[in-house]
């Protein structure tokens, strides 16, 4: 990445590994004029490390510590010139840069994208907040649509994916692509809007996403055949799954 050593104490180790993710991804990108970069992040856990112990603040601080560079950073690197976004909307922050992403091509603004996420739990601070508002499994095991649910387990992960039209991806000579291709239909964004409370979910809002996606990509909830879900291990979060689901379909 070409970063100094001082550059490196700095350095979020999110957007170091979001950097060493992505070219997985940006290898496989054939030659375009505009390629945009999609990162969901959250937390600025490594800044508070850094203030606190003894790292001299220098003019690298800035820049490491920022959550735009973990995008940015991205397309400096591999010389992409299109959109760099970082996203932070909590636990859909992945799914919204797809669906960023998506839009992007669909409306000509870039001719293919990288999209994805990356989580580090740095601080222990964050992980004991969770659990005093009372989202994390006492026994660290998330039991989403069981009776015994009490929580969700918090993890690390980086992943990217690249999306580009369709017939970019069949063309000849990107066997890569091809081997490798799924087909994105639609897709949609919401918020709750106003519920129980900040971090309760709101059934008719999540319903209402469910078919704005459905309607997006041309389908009835007949073309169905896997759904996957937000487990949040939570007996409210596993009702309004399944509630909401149940009325979307």
């Amino acid at each position: 990445m070409h970063v100094s050593l001082d550059g490196h104490a700095h350095l979020k180790p999110t957007r170091a590994l979001a950097a060493h993710s992505a070219p997985d991804t940006t290898r496989l990108l054939p030659p375009c004029r505009s390629a945009g970069v999609y990162v969901g992040i959250s937390q600025l856990e490594y800044a508070r490390i850094t203030l606190h112990q003894a790292i001299p603040v220098s003019a690298y601080f800035a820049t490491g510590a920022h959550l735009s560079v973990a995008s940015g950073r991205i397309s400096y690197t591999w010389g992409l010139r299109g959109p760099a976004a970082s996203v932070d909307t909590a636990c859909s922050s992945s799914l919204v840069t797809t669906h960023l992403a998506a839009v992007a091509l669909k409306q000509g603004e870039v001719e293919m994208a990288a999209a994805g996420g990356v989580n580090l739990q740095l601080l222990s601070s964050w992980s004991m907040a969770c659990n005093r508002a009372g989202m994390l499994a006492l026994d660290g095991r998330c039991k989403t649509l069981d009776a015994a649910a009490d929580g969700y387990v918090r993890a690390e992960a980086a992943g990217f994916m690249l999306l580009l039209p369709a017939h970019v991806a069949t063309s000849a000579g990107q066997a890569d692509l091809i081997n490798s291709c799924a087909l994105l239909a639609g897709s949609a964004v919401n918020q709750d809007g106003r519920s129980s409370s900040l971090t309760a979910p709101n059934g008719p809002s999540q319903q209402a996403v469910i078919r704005a996606a459905l309607a997006a990509g041309g389908l009835s909830a007949d073309a169905v055949g896997l759904l996957e879900m937000h487990g949040t291990g939570t007996p409210l979060g596993a009702w309004h799954g399944l509630f909401d689901k149940s009325f979307s379909y």
